[in-house]
C-alpha cells in the first residue's frame, strides 16, 4: 500500500504527478501518487502560479481593455516586447461598426483608459510551489514528510482543493514559501538601473540566463538543502526562475540522534 505524503492517505488512484508542474516544461519526472488530488491542485494551484510567472516577466499579458467612448471590457492581450495591443474582432458585424462601438474609435483614433489582467491568488499560487516541495522529497524519498511536523504545509494543500482558504491562513503560507517568482537576471541588463520596477523587471529578464545553481542538473538531487529549523526545497520553473519553500521542522542529524539513544 502506498500512502500519499500529502494527505497521509493511502493511494487508491495512482497517476504519474510531476514534480513541477508540466505546463512549465523544465521536467517530465514524475512520482506515482494519488491523482485525483493531484488534478485538484493542478486546478486550484498550478494554473495560479502559472499565471503569475506569465504577469511577472512574460513578454504577452492577457487582460481588459477599456477604451474612451467605446466598450470598457474588450478581452485581448498586450505585447510588451513590441509595444503592441492585440484585440481579435468577433465573426459577426463589419469591421467598421466593431471599431467604432467596441474601440471607440474616432476619426481613425482610438484613446485607450487602461489595461487590466486577471487578478492571481497568490496563495494558491504558493501552494502549488508547496505540492511541488512534497512531491520532490517523495521522490527523493525522504521519510520526514510523513511526521507531524509537516501537517500544517497537508492541511493548507487539503484547504486550497476544496476552496477554503482564509486569511488567516496566509501568514502560515508566507512562512512555508517566502521566497515565490524569484528572477536571475543578467547583469549587464541592469546597469545603470537603480530600482527595478515590474515593467523594467520583463526588460531585463533574460530566460537563457544561467543562475549558476546548478537545480536542472540531475533534477531534483540538488533541491534540497537542510538549516538548522527548516528542511529547504529550491524549486526550478525555467532556466532563471525560481521558487523556495522551507518546512519548518526541526531536523535530527545521525550523531544527534545516535547521542540521544546511548
Amino acid at each position: 500500500m502506498v500512502i500519499d505524503s500529502r494527505t497521509l492517505l493511502p493511494v487508491e488512484v495512482s497517476s504519474d504527478c510531476h514534480l513541477i508542474p508540466n505546463c512549465f516544461g523544465v521536467s517530465n519526472k514524475t512520482v506515482a501518487l494519488d491523482g485525483p488530488f493531484d488534478h485538484q491542485i493542478g486546478d486550484q494551484c498550478d494554473s495560479q502560479l502559472h499565471s503569475y510567472f506569465r504577469i511577472l516577466v512574460g513578454d504577452e499579458l492577457r487582460g481588459d481593455f477599456a477604451f474612451e467612448r467605446g466598450s470598457k471590457s474588450v478581452a485581448g492581450s498586450h505585447v510588451v516586447g513590441e509595444l503592441q495591443f492585440r484585440i481579435k474582432k468577433p465573426r459577426r458585424g463589419s469591421t467598421a461598426d466593431w471599431a467604432h462601438h467596441a474601440l471607440g474609435m474616432r476619426e481613425n483614433q482610438i484613446g485607450l483608459k487602461g489595461f487590466v489582467t486577471a487578478a492571481v491568488d497568490t496563495r494558491k499560487a504558493q501552494l502549488s510551489m508547496v505540492n511541488s516541495a512534497f512531491l520532490i522529497l517523495h521522490y527523493l524519498g525522504r521519510k520526514e514528510i510523513f511526521e507531524p511536523a509537516f501537517d500544517r504545509a497537508r492541511d493548507l494543500l487539503r484547504k486550497a482543493t476544496t476552496d477554503s482558504l482564509a486569511s488567516t491562513d496566509l501568514p502560515d503560507i508566507n512562512m512555508l514559501a517566502p521566497e515565490v517568482g524569484t528572477v536571475c537576471v543578467s547583469s549587464e541588463r541592469i546597469q545603470g538601473l537603480t530600482n527595478i520596477s515590474p515593467s523594467d523587471l520583463r526588460r531585463v529578464y533574460d530566460p537563457t540566463c544561467d543562475p549558476g545553481d546548478g537545480l536542472l542538473d540531475d533534477f531534483p538531487s540538488r533541491c534540497v538543502s537542510e538549516e538548522p529549523d527548516a528542511l529547504v526545497v529550491k524549486l526550478p520553473y525555467g532556466n532563471c526562475l525560481r521558487g523556495t519553500v522551507k518546512f519548518p521542522v526541526k531536523l535530527v542529524r545521525a550523531d544527534e540522534s545516535r547521542a540521544r539513544n546511548g
